[in-house]
């Protein structure tokens, strides 16, 4: 007789966890264990936290109970629910294009055996044997088949979420301007818990700067950056979408970003389109700041995709070493986009006073063209606001000077 697993999943927000005990049998799958994770009533209160009037308790659990697609559970008051796997990334992380291609909504199909799966993420791609085909599977039957892999990873980092397929709980994001993330990458859906509107629900990670937050930790985005001995911390924000289409040049500068403390359900919901979406972006505020400091992201600023932009030939590989494929996200070209903006001039007075005569910041700025007229003009006019906010505080200190003598 096989045993049973504790499994732990994550509810949107990651600000809860819960817990289901399913066999501990290879085919035990996907569906096993939402269907446990829903009908276990000491999962009802972080249920109803989380989801507020969406979820609804369940009065048994027998397969006749719900109905189901490829990915969604249907549960008896017509609520979707699946399980999604949770992007586990570690800070600054540098994405290859080809890793991000690979990843879509992250939902995982019911009749998928949950700890073979788990045990896929924990040990990454599976060997082959000589002739290309995949190893036999192990027997997943035996009750102790997981105890070592749960007790030293599942437990500790859980690495599936369960989701709510609600309308305004699900969003596509489409980043532009995010280090090491091409311009226009709209692959990943991310789910959201019920506002604190709803009844019983906490709201809890359901604001925008709460989703940004998650955003940044789940895919490892760059949050700080470093130009010499300065650092600064790089402000993200979600934006209603332009019009332009995915594969066109992320907006410079960018819209206008949402309210921090605006509830995102209730955005979603008014949206007249059952796939909702917004872009991931620089904060506009945060770019009209800019100072030497933003040169630091220049080397990890990220261009388009693959669309179409001419490609710099791919460098040689070192003896022994794996040649580098080429990609338009990583070249030597002129800068275009943010990339040339983060490398604009920033002038001080003090080292203006050093320079030759003819020198100006729209001559400098010149030298550093990023290829695109709008973002020339924006980079000469933060460099001028510099230079005429120093020169103003320079003359209100020689004020006061005069004053005091």
């Amino acid at each position: 007789m096989a045993g049973r697993e504790l499994l732990q999943v994550l509810l949107p927000g990651n600000a809860a966890i819960l817990s289901a005990s399913v066999p501990s049998a290879a085919s035990t799958s996907i569906q096993d264990l939402i269907v446990a994770l829903l009908t276990d009533l000491t999962n009802n209160k972080q249920l109803k936290a989380a989801f507020g009037s969406h979820f609804q308790p369940w009065a048994s659990a027998t397969s006749n109970d719900f109905e189901s697609s490829e990915k969604w559970l249907i549960d008896p008051h017509g609520q979707l629910w699946a399980l999604q796997a949770v992007q586990a990334t570690e800070p600054n992380y540098e994405w290859k294009e080809e890793e991000l291609r690979a990843i879509n909504d992250g939902i995982v199909p019911l009749q998928t055996g949950v700890f073979g799966f788990l045990r896929s993420l924990a040990e990454g791609p599976k060997p082959s044997d000589e002739d290309g085909a995949p190893l036999p599977v192990a027997d997943l039957s035996s009750p102790t088949a997981f105890s070592d892999f749960l007790l030293s990873s599942h437990l500790h980092t859980p690495r599936l979420r369960l989701v709510c397929g609600a309308a305004g709980l699900r969003v596509r994001l489409r980043f532009g301007h995010v280090p090491e993330i091409y311009d226009g990458w709209d692959q990943r859906t991310f789910f959201l818990p019920a506002d604190a509107k709803s009844p019983e629900a906490a709201g809890v990670g359901s604001l925008v700067t709460e989703v940004v937050e998650a955003v940044c930790e789940e895919f490892g985005i760059r949050r700080v950056v470093l130009q010499g001995s300065k650092s600064a911390r790089v402000v993200y924000a979600l934006c209603p979408l332009p019009a332009t289409p995915a594969s066109a040049p992320a907006p410079m500068p960018p819209p206008s970003p949402l309210p921090d403390n605006a509830s995102l359900p209730q955005l979603l919901s008014s949206m007249d389109t059952s796939d909702p979406g917004l872009m991931f972006t620089i904060s506009a505020s945060w770019l009209n700041k800019l100072g030497t400091v933003a040169q630091g992201f220049s080397k990890h600023a990220r261009r388009q995709g693959s669309n179409g932009v001419p490609l710099a030939p791919a460098p040689s590989a070192a003896p022994g070493q794996p040649a580098r494929s080429p990609s338009p996200t990583k070249q030597s070209a002129v800068k275009t986009g943010v990339l040339g903006l983060w490398g604009s001039a920033s002038v001080s007075k003090a080292t203006a006073a050093l320079l030759p005569a003819a020198f100006s910041p729209a001559a400098k700025n010149a030298s550093r063209s990023t290829g695109d007229a709008d973002l020339d003009a924006l980079s000469v006019e933060l460099t001028s606001a510099r230079l005429n906010a120093e020169e103003d505080e320079d003359d209100a200190g020689d004020k006061h000077e005069d004053l005091q003598r």
